[in-house]
């Protein structure tokens, strides 16, 4: 299964011109739905998915599982639904607590000793359908690959998008965040 995510502020919310998730935490004023099963119906909606103007082709679909690809020319992101095992709530402080693990996995760079020049770990959360999801934007080294990750889970079942891309400029954005986040915005949707 794929793990992790990273990047961006979501949309203005109570009136404020953007949200600071280290500050504002998740979206209080939200109305949560509940949690949502992977069922049948469910997954057989998410290997329908539709992903315009990207090409989506299922990788997997099981019992209790399904896998896509989403892509076009540049970019390829994968995109994985499951229930939740374990998953961890869908604010920064709770993927902070991880940081040292998740740096040594997707940003080995930002560990090293000393770190490798371009080489950070950038947690962030954005909104998502009705609930935050939480990006990661692991940045390797100046001219190495680059990661970007994004988990929303609602307590049952959680989704997962995961890129690759070459070395991003150190101050633009991940070439991967506008695809990752129209999959995982898509995939939320068919869960409801």
């Amino acid at each position: 299964m794929v793990a992790a995510l990273a990047l961006a502020i979501g949309p203005a919310c109570r009136g404020k011109r953007g949200r600071d998730p280290a500050t504002d935490g998740p979206r209080a004023d939200a109305a949560l739905a509940p949690g949502r099963a992977l069922t049948a119906e469910r997954r057989a909606r998410l290997a329908a998915l539709a992903v315009a103007p990207y090409q989506v082709a299922v990788m997997s679909e099981g019992p209790t599982d399904v896998a896509l690809a989403v892509s076009d020319a540049a970019q390829r992101v994968t995109l994985t639904a499951a229930a939740c095992l374990r998953c961890t709530p869908t604010t920064v402080a709770a993927w902070e607590a991880q940081r040292p693990s998740l740096a040594a996995l997707w940003a080995p760079g930002a560990v090293a000793v000393p770190p490798l020049a371009g080489a950070g770990l950038t947690i962030a959360a954005i909104s998502i359908g009705d609930r935050d999801a939480i990006t990661l934007d692991a940045r390797r080294g100046v001219d190495a690959p680059a990661g970007y990750f994004i988990h929303w889970n609602d307590g049952v079942t959680q989704l997962q998008a995961s890129c690759e891309s070459g070395p991003p400029a150190a101050d633009a954005p991940s070439p991967c965040a506008p695809i990752a986040i129209a999959a995982m915005t898509a995939a939320v949707a068919a869960l409801r």
